[in-house]
Order: C-alpha cells, then sequence, then structure tokens
C-alpha cells in the first residue's frame, strides 16, 4: 500500500515530458489504482503546469470510462437486461449536467403513475392506451423535429426538464416505460422511421395462424402519440420508400441492439456536432463492447 507522500511524489512526475518516463509512471499508476484513485482529484494543485493538468485528466477519464465499460458488461451480462439502465448507464457518462438519479426518480415516477392505472384485466392494446393517456396527456411529451440530430437531444435528463423528445428519444424512452411496467414493447428500426412492437408470441400465433407475424401482435408509433397499426402499415411504407422486403423492418430487436443503436446514434451526433472530446471514445469503447457481446448471444442463440 503506496502512502500518500509516495502517491504525490509519483503524481508531481506527471510533469516530466519525457514520453517513457510518462508511460512508466502511467503503468504504475494503474498498477495501484485503488490507492491511487483517491488522491487524483485533489493532485491538480499539485503543478499547475499544462502537461501536468492534460495528463492527470487523461488518467482520470480513462479511469471514469473503465467504470462505465465494467457497468455496461455487467449489464449485458444479465439474463433479462432493462433498458432504462443501461439508459442511465449512458446518461451518467455522456450527460454528468443532469442528475442522473433525479432522472431515475422521475422516471419511476411516471412509471408508478401508469402503474396504477393498470391491471391484468385489461388487454394488450388497452395497456397501452393507458400509456398514452397518461405520456402524451397528463405528463403531456411533445415532439421535437429530427431534421439534425443534436447531441443534448439524446437525454434523457433534458427529456425530463423539457418534456419533449424526437421521434428516436421518444421511441426507446417508451420502449423503457412499457417494460418497466412489465409489457414486452420493443424497438424497431427502420429507415427514416423508429417504431415499437408489442411481442407476445403467444397471441400472435393465436391471431395470426395463417401468416408470418414475427411474433408480434400488433406496432405502436410512438411520435403520434403511441397510435396502433399492423404490419401492413409498415409493408406500404416500405413499398413508398422503395425498399426490398426485410424480416429486420418487422422484427422486435433485443434490448442489446436497441443499446448498439443508441451507442451508434450518440456517436453520430457527436460527430455532426463537433464534439471531439473523451466522450467520443468512451462511446467507441462501449460499442467494441456491445457489439462483441450482441454478436456471441446471436451465435448462441
Amino acid at each position: 500500500m503506496m502512502t500518500e507522500s509516495q502517491i504525490k511524489s509519483m503524481l508531481i512526475l506527471l510533469e516530466d515530458p519525457d514520453p517513457k518516463v510518462y508511460q512508466q509512471l502511467r503503468e504504475n499508476i494503474f498498477k495501484n489504482i485503488d490507492s491511487i484513485k483517491p488522491y487524483l482529484e485533489e493532485s491538480r494543485s499539485l503543478s499547475s503546469d499544462t502537461l501536468f493538468q492534460t495528463r492527470l485528466q487523461q488518467i482520470q477519464d480513462e479511469i471514469e470510462t473503465g467504470n462505465f465499460i465494467s457497468l455496461l458488461k455487467n449489464w449485458a451480462e444479465r439474463e433479462k437486461p432493462e433498458l432504462i439502465d443501461a439508459l442511465l448507464i449512458i446518461e451518467d457518462a455522456i450527460y454528468p449536467e443532469y442528475d442522473s438519479l433525479k432522472t431515475y426518480n422521475s422516471f419511476k415516477t411516471l412509471r408508478n403513475t401508469i402503474w396504477l392505472d393498470i391491471n391484468n384485466n385489461l388487454t394488450a392494446i388497452e395497456k397501452v392506451k393507458v400509456i398514452n393517456k397518461i405520456l402524451y396527456n397528463d405528463f403531456a411529451l411533445r415532439n421535437v423535429s429530427l431534421k439534425q440530430i443534436k447531441h443534448q437531444d439524446l437525454s434523457l435528463g433534458k427529456l425530463f426538464l423539457s418534456q419533449q423528445a424526437n421521434s428516436y428519444m421518444q421511441c426507446i424512452f417508451y420502449a423503457s416505460l412499457a417494460q418497466h411496467l412489465g409489457l414486452p414493447v420493443y424497438m424497431i428500426s427502420l429507415p427514416d422511421l423508429f417504431i415499437l412492437a408489442y411481442k407476445d408470441q403467444f397471441i400472435a400465433d393465436m391471431s395470426f395462424a395463417n401468416e408470418q407475424h414475427y411474433g408480434v401482435v400488433f406496432y405502436i408509433h410512438p411520435f403520434e402519440s403511441g397510435a396502433l397499426f399492423s404490419k401492413n402499415v409498415i409493408q406500404k411504407y416500405i413499398e413508398a420508400k422503395g425498399l426490398e422486403e426485410a424480416s429486420a423492418f418487422y422484427t422486435p430487436m433485443s434490448n442489446i441492439q436497441a443499446l448498439l443503436m443508441h451507442i451508434q446514434i450518440l456517436l453520430k451526433s457527436l460527430s455532426l456536432n463537433n464534439i471531439t472530446d473523451f466522450r467520443q471514445q468512451m462511446l467507441k469503447q462501449m460499442l467494441r463492447l456491445i457489439s462483441s457481446l450482441n454478436d456471441n448471444k446471436t451465435e448462441n442463440s
């Protein structure tokens, strides 16, 4: 165990311009990270040297990235990973300006309000209509155009503060809310369109015995106040776009696949908004991790 004086003596070497010294120092820091981590922030006062401050920040960013990567790995390896949990990890990592605990409490309050009006005697359609009423009438969630992906518009914290969201955020938010209520609602990504599917293999088999149904009972369009529709609407949309039929247009994503898309959209938004700080590298690491875990699950399914 290193003493405080030893740690500070070692950290002051961060201002040494020799890259070999820095590389050795960095290795020592991460080798003793548990002892050193509590002293990193207060070590800023050890030197006003620009190189020292830059390197110290890089090390702190790398530690923080590792923590978030570990949290996402643990999430993805759960038997039934909930979408809201992953979104809050991302929220903490990318939007430190918003209080993720406050966001989660707001989410739980909205969820509990809906839960009070849902009971087991309601049909799937009736349950979704309860969500729609509370989300779009009582909570008054409003639409924001998605002409350009703005980095700040992909935050759950901002969604709760402004009570408005673009089509993508409404979709992933609605899915998170419905799943937390125990409803099998999952995302589907079409070209220029984000929708949801209510997935219940048993009901779908009973209702659509003689046609391909992909386990879906009906589809939901969050950006149209949760409007319900059948797969025929998707077929017409595909035809209008001049696209070839593909099962992916009708098949619900897993939550891991939805998170993969979320990270990709976040990366695109950072690029479009010319944001090149450590968050971009963090998201790229998250993307590699979730892509790998998704590939493994796909191979084993």
